[in-house]
């Protein structure tokens, strides 16, 4: 059987037992937050909400319908963010089409995958092997493929199988090009950078501050100097170093580090 310490392990279980039809990754995800919020004695009380509109990974947009994001980013590629006009509201379509204009969306691996296939053909198998997803036989197998192709897409499909599903092989990958080793997954969060807040958000932050198990921190520069801190932050500049090379308009690492927290008055 497979371990029930992930996730996708536990997917992966259910699958054996013939009871995973219909389950998609957020129920997945849904029980394992109720599996920690149990664990850790909390007050919290999960609340389902069922999925209306698109089905989940449903390529087509049908107006009156809520569309699912995967129909969102194949419009966007086919026909432009005119084709958004009917899900969105006009200050959120003048906010993508301002980021659009100045090359920040959307992401796509594939504007990196010179670079991401490179890599693959230049880790070696055995490291491979040891990355989180890409134990039991995938790791050798991505890095075989990395040197028998020439688009990230055909290895994604080619590393496909039952027992592999294309967003775990992406996920592996992603983890091997940042670095992300088991000890990554289970360790507990050191520090949260705050995006954004306003008044009221700023003020619990103020009365929680001494309370709080985690650091809120407002920039890159004040981070905890602790061993734990460092690590995370190692692996935030991977993460923007590797995301920076997949928007249109690539951006430095530094670019993503320096900005600060967005306040509300």
């Amino acid at each position: 059987g497979q371990s029930l310490g992930t996730a996708q392990g536990f997917l992966e279980l259910l699958r054996e037992m013939g009871g995973a039809e219909g389950l998609l990754s957020n129920d997945i995800l849904g029980v394992a937050y109720c599996k920690a919020i149990m664990a850790r004695g909390s007050s919290m009380r999960p609340v389902t909400v069922k999925r209306q509109g698109s089905g989940y990974l449903e390529k087509n947009l049908t107006e009156g319908t809520l569309p699912s994001a995967s129909a969102l980013r194949e419009a966007l590629a086919a026909e432009g963010i005119g084709s958004w006009r009917p899900y969105l509201s006009e200050a959120s379509l003048q906010l993508v089409e301002e980021q659009m204009e100045q090359g920040m969306v959307p992401a796509d691996l594939r504007l990196a995958e010179r670079g991401i296939l490179s890599a693959l053909r230049l880790i070696s198998p055995e490291r491979l092997e040891q990355t989180p997803e890409l134990s039991g036989g995938l790791g050798r197998r991505v890095a075989e493929l990395s040197h028998s192709v020439v688009s990230l897409q055909e290895l994604l499909h080619r590393a496909v199988t039952k027992k592999y599903t294309e967003a775990r092989v992406r996920r592996g990958i992603l983890f091997a090009l940042t670095g992300i080793e088991e000890a990554d997954l289970r360790r507990e969060p050191a520090y949260a950078v705050l995006l954004a807040a306003n008044g009221t958000g700023c003020r619990f932050l103020a009365e929680g501050k001494k309370s709080r198990s985690v650091a809120v921190v407002t920039c890159h520069g004040d981070l905890p100097r602790d061993e734990n801190s460092r690590r995370q932050e190692q692996i935030t500049r991977a993460a923007f170093a590797l995301y920076g090379m997949m928007l249109p308009a690539p951006q430095t690492t530094e670019a993503f580090l320096r900005r600060s927290s967005e306040i509300l008055r």
